[in-house]
């Protein structure tokens, strides 16, 4: 026998009398495949052109997005990554305070030897201020003195069994104001 045991239900539109939280859509992009992007020193390379960039308009202006960014990473390399979310290829304002020359980042992670693989997660309570279809990503930095290979889904090294693959996804979520 089945069951459908709920505390609430909230309607499409969002809940009523001025109350917030309500999840109103999910949309999801998972990337199994493998993809590299070359980036230069200093600079950061958005991977949405890699197929990891979903897209949302929201249903109300005033309703916010929560952004899950969870990103399997290789690199040849035991210096710093850096991941920053971006919105229709700019960076959000989750990321570090401006301080001089230092990359600005949301999240970042440090490989434990070179041909390893790492895996970066951000979530952000992001509002967009409007109901325009946006498509959302990731841009990844690093720190070394030479553009570097950053490999999405995999790591260096050859086809052997002590190598591996992986998964990627951004998660969306439209949150009621």
């Amino acid at each position: 026998m089945s069951q459908l045991k709920v505390n609430s239900i909230i309607p499409i539109a969002g809940l009523s009398g001025g109350a917030s939280g309500g999840i109103i859509q999910t949309v999801q992009k998972i990337k199994t495949d493998k993809s590299t992007v070359n980036v230069a020193q200093g600079a950061t390379d958005d991977i949405g052109s890699t197929g990891l960039n979903p897209q949302m308009a929201l249903s109300n202006s005033s309703n916010k997005v929560l952004i899950m960014a969870n990103v399997s990473v290789g690199v040849d390399m035991t210096g710093t990554i850096y991941m920053t979310l971006t919105v229709g290829g700019n960076a959000v304002t989750f990321r570090g305070d401006a301080d001089g020359n230092r990359q600005r980042c949301s999240s970042a992670t440090r490989p434990g030897s070179s041909g390893s693989m790492n895996t970066v997660a951000a979530v952000f309570l992001y509002s967009p201020g409007n109901t325009n279809t946006l498509t959302y990503s990731v841009a990844f930095g690093h720190a070394n003195d030479q553009t570097q290979a950053i490999r999405i889904n995999h790591q260096g090294g050859t086809n052997v069994n002590f190598n591996a693959t992986a998964a990627s996804s951004i998660t969306l979520m439209e949150v009621s104001g």
